[in-house]
């Protein structure tokens, strides 16, 4: 199992989950703003690069080393965060899609009885959650923390009543796990398509969405080139 750093004391951990295919800076704004926005500001934000998505054919672009090393840079400067490379090193074993529940219980064995997590999703998430790998046991050991980044939280419980899948309990789960936190227009896919580009345009927004540490990283390593 991967190694896995913790403070001492930490007793609160959010679970931020994603392909960080580059990461960027909502990668870490967001997390930041729902740790403030739900009234746990000493929670130890736990990033855990996938793999590989369930729900997705394709690989992601740069490597695991690629991405992680990504990832460190984007983190030097955050408090109380670190991460964890557990579903990217068993996939390596199995070549195996990774799944949260396997990821969840697999965690719980290696921290503290009491330590409390929450999983950190977007609303589009929440939407289809009960589509997931065994969604019930995940809200046992994680209750989610939903971030709207714009979002209605009206809209996105009346989704969730629409998959006529979760009880009245569930439902004051989700109600309860809803964050507001800003809306973002940065997205991995977008830049990967402008690191494929050269044009003082690309170089711009390029520039005002990755950590200039992680977009010289990208530079040197030639990552995103066609």
């Amino acid at each position: 199992m991967a190694a896995l750093s913790l403070p001492a004391d930490c007793r609160r951990i959010i679970l931020v989950g994603g392909t960080f295919d580059p990461v960027h800076l909502a990668h870490v704004a967001l997390p930041q703003a729902a740790r403030v926005g739900a009234n746990i500001p000493d929670a130890h934000l736990l990033y855990i690069p996938a793999a590989r998505s369930p729900f997705k054919a394709d690989s992601p672009r740069a490597s695991d080393q690629d991405r992680v090393a990504m990832l460190k840079l984007a983190l030097r400067e955050v408090p109380n965060a670190s991460i964890w490379t557990d579903e990217i090193d068993r996939a390596s074993a199995t070549n195996s899609p990774s799944y949260t529940i396997d990821t969840l219980r697999r965690l719980r064995t290696v921290i503290a009885p009491d330590t409390q997590l929450r999983l950190l999703i977007g609303a589009d998430q929440a939407a289809t959650f009960h589509k997931w790998r065994e969604p019930r046991a995940i809200l046992s050991f994680a209750p989610p923390l939903v971030m709207l980044r714009g979002a209605d939280s009206a809209t996105l419980l009346n989704s969730l009543r629409a998959a006529e899948f979760w009880n009245d309990q569930e439902m004051a789960t989700w109600s309860a796990s809803v964050v507001p936190t800003p809306l973002s227009p940065i997205s991995s896919t977008l830049l990967r398509d402008l690191l494929a580009v050269a044009s003082p345009v690309s170089e711009q927004e390029l520039a005002a969405s990755l950590d200039p540490a992680v977009l010289q990283y990208i530079r040197t390593q030639g990552l995103y080139r066609d």
